[in-house]
């Protein structure tokens, strides 16, 4: 599955706005480049939302929908 995710940077607070998957690598009709993070699902992306600040990623999701 493949999802948009909305949020910002932890160090300097500028938006993002990029494509994760729950897969380990690209999916077929995508390139690296296209993609933002790889290996979030969807429990994890709620997740991440919940915890704010407190995850081990350098950036913090505000938002999502499925692609």
């Amino acid at each position: 599955m493949i999802y948009v995710i909305e949020g910002y940077w932890k160090d300097d607070k500028s938006e993002f706005e990029g494509l994760v998957t729950d897969f380990d690598c690209t999916p077929e009709g995508f390139d690296d480049d296209d993609l933002f993070f790889y290996g979030l699902n969807k429990s994890d992306i709620e997740e991440a939302i919940e915890l704010k600040n407190d995850t081990a990623h350098d950036f913090v999701i505000t938002n999502y929908y499925d692609l």
